[in-house]
């Protein structure tokens, strides 16, 4: 096992960078850039807001964990992402920030490379620490290759999950302590030791359970007296039993449980599924997922008779450590809200597969074949398990276990029969489903097999010392310029978020000519047909603050959809909590901006949200981009509409007649008659029929400057109340609330303005003008309102 330190550092830089560059390749041919679940979702949304604005809020995950105190003074009360774990966020922000560099790279599909290069690195540091634990150089390159293929390490690169970093951080401590072991103990590598596992810490708050592990890592080596070697096996011997019957046996558990309840106070229902499912399950434990690592029982029998006791109960006290941990402390959250366990326990896997090495070293010295045969066998199964892993949609597992699991990811029958285990039914949703990897969503296989080319001449350079540093410097290239070409290619194809939408991207063009910084764009969110998942992948202006409402439960997806809250109360249909950010956050502004996924012409929607905007603001433009019914972009004063609830009477009465029965009884100027240019001018017409109606008309209104040939400034033609109460749908007698709002122009001449009001037949393009009475009228169609706004000069 032991070889010349010098002879493996001269070779131990190529081979890593080798390693890293293999598994990275390997690793994006199996890349999907999916948002796979809430937490990730969090991760995301706070590094966009890091990135755009320096901070960690979430405002594109609001919907999913908005905090319940509002902070008054702020004018976007977002809750920080996680400040006791926030390392994620920031690390995530290195490989989006190319977004700000290279514009043709989506946020997100940067962002989802964090893990692909973290746990790539991992397996490069773990090549270099099994050289530093004097392993063959041979087997230390198998060890780090198995690690990053064999393990579902591998599934998880293709996540935006905390624990890859910690697995990083945990490999670097122990490079670091080791060198503070080897080097005399020179203090100074207890500094980057130190570091180490703070980023561990700051990534997720559990690494702190690794530190008794990490104190028995850094003990001198001891070769005891036979009699105490003796003894320390039998010590660790039962300490196995022990742990095995607590798992297995109810009788263990309740005893441990009861000693443990007298020093921290636990869910007892789920420790022991928990445990179990960690350490022993054969589709949910460290070994029955990552089937390799199952000769590491026999790599620590190996490491105890060749007296390398230190390390293997370092090994065991963190593998101990993370499973009891998470099981006691995690309870009804034990399983890791992903469908492939275990997710709390993949910090261990490298430290698990080093107890591996020892099995691996004496197999590739032996010269009897059959172990090597066997060995290959073994890893081959591994890989393949994680190919079915990194291949297939994982979101597909509930749907394929029995009705009795109620599609929950944690069943049991699914971490402990064959029948039931993930890589056995996962493939089974390949025909319906596909892989879930992005480049065969787009069909772009090629590059599929030019990452796989890319990874084929990684694994060559291993075995070429001599041409290494210029295989390793040409790949290198490669690699980079070939990940730029797909991942642009991705940006205008990944239909996943609505990249084939060319309307969407023309809102962004609106918002950037049109959004004074930094103004609130509200959208629906955590459906199909709403276009959070464009936002957040392809927005890069600052200039507005992307605020995700959630979808309203109101509303409906489908003409076939029923609407999970019906109520002829418009604010019953959406969140409260969402609400009232909403209102918050507009009482800080001017204006504000909805995106919507639906129209009018979708007679089946019930558009909650923008009702309730209608009702209680006022709608300054409705951009319509090109003949698109399902991407709208509405921009709103936030001055507040009076209340329709209230029953109070228009300040301003008015016997206006249009045609025989449709009469406004007054109108509201909620922000008075003088204005500045620049401002908007919000007003509420009352509307009232004394019949039903049996045509639709559209109301079109007008501020006039009679002094001036300025042109006539002309506020949004539309039906009344913001297209919600068509005149089809009046009752007789119903007052009819119609909130309108006009931006003057910059340029427009200060002075005195009229309000010109007229109706027309909807669809006639402003003809069939109804005829006006009982008041100051231009042509007769035309209705001129007894009252007058006041313009003044910003000069």
């Amino acid at each position: 096992m032991p070889q010349n330190q010098q002879s493996m550092n001269r070779v131990s830089l190529g081979l890593f960078i080798s390693v890293l560059f293999c598994l990275m390749s390997v690793y994006l041919i199996t890349y999907s850039g999916r948002i796979e679940s809430s937490d990730s979702l969090l991760v995301a949304d706070a590094t966009s807001s890091l990135i755009h604005f320096g901070d960690t809020r979430r405002d594109e995950s609001l919907w999913q964990e908005a905090p319940r105190n509002i902070d008054v003074e702020n004018p976007f009360p977002f809750g920080l992402y996680n400040l006791q774990e926030p390392l994620v966020a920031y690390a995530s922000a290195i490989p989006a920030s190319l977004t700000k560099v290279i514009p043709s790279l989506g946020f997100v599909h940067t962002a989802w490379l964090l893990n692909i290069f973290t746990i790539s690195l991992s397996g490069a540091l773990f090549f270099y620490l099994a050289g530093l634990l004097n392993f063959d150089t041979r087997t230390a390159v198998i060890g780090a290759l198995v690690l990053g293929l064999g393990t579902i390490l591998w599934a998880y690169s293709k996540t935006l999950f905390r624990d890859p970093l910690v697995v990083m951080f945990l490999l670097l401590t122990v490079i670091f302590l080791e060198h503070w072991r080897k080097k005399y103990r020179h203090f100074w590598w207890l500094i980057p030791a130190g570091l180490a596992i703070l980023g561990a810490y700051y990534s997720k708050n559990s690494s702190i359970v690794a530190i008794p592990a990490l104190i028995i890592w850094i003990l001198p080596d001891w070769k005891p007296h036979k009699f105490i070697a003796l003894i320390l096996d039998a010590v660790l011997l039962f300490g196995v039993i022990v742990v095995a019957l607590i798992a297995f046996n109810q009788t263990a558990f309740d005893e441990f449980a009861s000693i443990m309840k007298q020093f921290i106070n636990f869910d007892t229902r789920f420790v022991q599924s928990a445990f179990h499912s960690y350490l022993f399950s054969i589709g949910g434990s460290i070994w029955g997922t990552s089937p390799i690592l199952v000769i590491g029982f026999f790599g620590g029998i190996m490491l105890a008779w060749q007296n390398q006791r230190r390390l293997l109960w370092s090994i065991l006290a963190l593998i101990l450590a993370y499973a009891m941990g998470h099981a006691l402390l995690s309870g009804v959250h034990w399983f890791g809200g992903l469908s492939l366990p275990p997710r709390f326990m993949l910090a261990t896997i490298p430290f698990a597969m080093i107890l591996t090495l020892p099995v691996i070293d004496w197999v590739l010295k032996s010269h009897q074949l059959i172990w090597k045969i066997l060995l290959s066998v073994l890893v081959l199964f591994s890989i393949a398990v994680q190919i079915v892993f990194s291949v297939s949609l994982l979101d597909a597992y509930p749907e394929l276990i029995p009705q009795e699991a109620n599609g929950l990811v944690e069943w049991l029958p699914g971490l402990n029969q064959v029948e039931y285990l993930r890589w056995v039914l996962l493939p089974q949703s390949w025909a319906s489903l596909g892989w879930d990897t992005v480049w065969s969503w787009i069909n772009a296989e090629y590059v599929m097999l030019g990452f796989a080319i890319i990874a084929f001449a990684s694994g060559i350079s291993i075995f070429l010392p001599k041409y290494r540093i210029w295989l390793n410097i040409i790949i290198g290239i490669v690699l980079s310029v070939f990940t730029l070409f797909s991942f642009q290619t991705l940006y205008w194809e990944d239909t996943r978020y609505w990249a084939d939408t060319p309307e969407l991207f023309e809102v962004l063009s609106i918002l950037e000519r049109e959004a004074d910084p930094v103004e609130p764009l509200f959208l629906a969110g955590s459906a199909d047909v709403t276009y959070e998942r464009f936002i957040l992948n392809y927005n890069s202006l600052t200039n507005i603050r992307p605020i995700v409402l959630g979808f309203a439960q109101g509303e409906r997806t489908s003409p076939s959809d029923t609407p999970a809250i019906v109520s002829d109360f418009n604010s019953d249909r959406i969140n409260v909590t969402m609400l009232r950010y909403l209102d918050h956050v507009a009482s800080f502004q001017d204006r504000m901006w909805w995106l919507a996924h639906n129209s009018e012409f979708l007679d089946w929607s019930i558009r909650p949200e923008e009702r309730y905007l209608t009702e209680n603001y006022y709608l300054l433009n409705d951009y319509r981009i090109g003949n698109s019914t399902t991407v709208r972009l509405l921009e709103f004063s936030t001055v507040q509409a009076p209340n329709r609830f209230s029953f109070t009477l228009p300040e301003n009465r008015s016997d206006f007649l249009f045609g025989e029965r449709i009469t406004l009884k007054g109108y509201d100027l909620p922000s008075g008659v003088n204005y500045t240019v620049g401002d908007a001018v919000p007003i509420t017409f009352y509307w009232q029929t004394d019949e039903v109606i049996e045509i639709d008309y559209t109301v079109s209104w007008f501020l006039v400057n009679s002094e001036s040939a300025y042109p006539a400034i002309q506020g949004v033609d539309s039906v009344p109340d913001g297209r919600f109460a068509p005149t089809l749908s009046w009752e007789a007698n119903q007052l009819v609330f119609d909130n309108r709002a006009i931006e003057i122009p910059h340029d427009a001449p200060a002075g005195v303005y009229q309000i010109w009001l007229r109706l027309y037949v909807t669809g006639s393009g402003g003809e069939n003008k109804l005829i006006v009475s009982g008041g100051d009228t231009f042509e007769d169609t035309t209705a001129i309102l007894p009252i007058t706004i006041t313009v003044q000069d910003t000069n």
